[in-house]
């Protein structure tokens, strides 16, 4: 007797359902018309929308395009004496952001994949490779924020520390010049050039240009350097001793293409204060942690980077050592 009523229920509510029910066309053209599919609201955005588009800008007088005749000029010059190795990693691997505030992120990327340091997660089908949205995935930020704000060099060093990198970080300050955040005390060459960070500076960027080994990468205040915008992270691919200029490689390749820069003037732009950590910006030399440079990477072969999914531990994701060790109150300095 329950079995008949069971039946007769299905029936009649199968009935009702068929005549309320839209038809299957209806329900295509809804799928295939929609322009703008919803999301979730995931923050409290209050960014007003822009008034105004852009279609690039014009370098001031005292930046020179690298694709200028003088800019042509000083990258065969350059080229020619050594000063460019750090060109052709950076620019086999050159990125634009894919977010106006990405530029620090997407600097990052750019020096882990220069460096040939392995993500040891998938990007896309099968391959391991380092863009914004897999370092916000392994650093477990909350990329909305990043939108809006950026990263700051602390969060920069945090990042690339627990992904396969080693950051050295320096200031145009007599304090801390090119000192890792975690190393209290200076080196004695350090200690010789901390009366002069922007000598120093200069040292740096002789060195890291010359090497495929490292990646030096500069923060700075757009506004000082005679630009729109304020603060920027891009790195440094260049150096030419004559007129004591560096090669930028401006990852908002929508706004300003690679140009080069007097070093004291990039020097002086990185003082400005960067309003959410009331510190002075400044440079930050990154280099794989297992010191995989030019000497390591001709020692691979092909197809010894191939890596099961099976083979796989809890211990080789980057995302184990960051939720584990650094949660987002160390990475952001609060708790959720």
């Amino acid at each position: 007797m329950r079995l008949v009523l069971a039946n007769k229920f299905c029936a009649i509510r199968s009935s009702i359902s068929s005549r309320h029910r839209p038809p299957i066309n209806y329900i295509t053209s809804q799928l295939t018309t929609r322009t703008v599919p919803y999301h979730f609201p995931t923050s409290s955005s209050s960014v007003p929308p822009p008034q105004w588009s852009f279609h690039g800008r014009s370098l001031p007088p005292n930046l020179l395009a690298l694709s200028s005749i003088s800019g042509k000029l000083l990258f065969a010059k350059t080229l020619s004496v050594g000063n460019l190795e750090a060109y052709f990693p950076l620019s086999e691997q050159f990125l634009t952001q894919s977010e106006p505030a990405f530029c620090g992120l997407t600097s990052l990327a750019m020096s882990l994949n220069a460096l040939s340091v392995d993500p040891k997660v998938r990007w896309k089908g099968g391959w391991r490779w380092w863009n914004e949205e897999l370092i916000g995935e392994v650093a477990c930020l909350e990329m909305w924020e990043v939108k809006e704000k950026g990263i700051t060099m602390e969060q920069f060093v945090v990042i690339a520390n627990n992904n396969g990198a080693v950051v050295r970080v320096g200031r145009p300050t007599d304090e801390a010049c090119c000192l890792p955040l975690t190393t209290p005390t200076a080196t004695a060459t350090q200690r010789k050039h901390s009366h002069s960070p922007l000598i120093e500076f200069r040292d740096i960027i002789k060195s890291a240009v010359r090497t495929t080994d490292e990646i030096l990468v500069v923060s700075f205040s757009r506004s000082a350097m005679g630009q729109t915008g304020d603060g920027h992270f891009s790195p440094i691919a260049g150096y030419d001793d004559e007129t004591d200029r560096v090669l930028v490689m401006d990852v908002a390749r929508f706004k300003y293409a690679p140009y080069w820069a007097k070093v004291e003037e990039l020097y002086e732009a990185m003082k400005p204060k960067d309003p959410d950590t009331g510190m002075c910006r400044g440079w930050l030399l990154v280099r794989a942690k297992n010191g995989n440079g030019e000497n390591e990477k001709q020692k691979q072969r092909v197809g010894s980077s191939v890596m099961g999914l099976e083979t796989m531990s809890r211990e080789d994701c980057p995302v184990y050592p960051i939720q584990k060790t650094f949660a987002r109150e160390r990475l952001f300095n609060r708790k959720e």
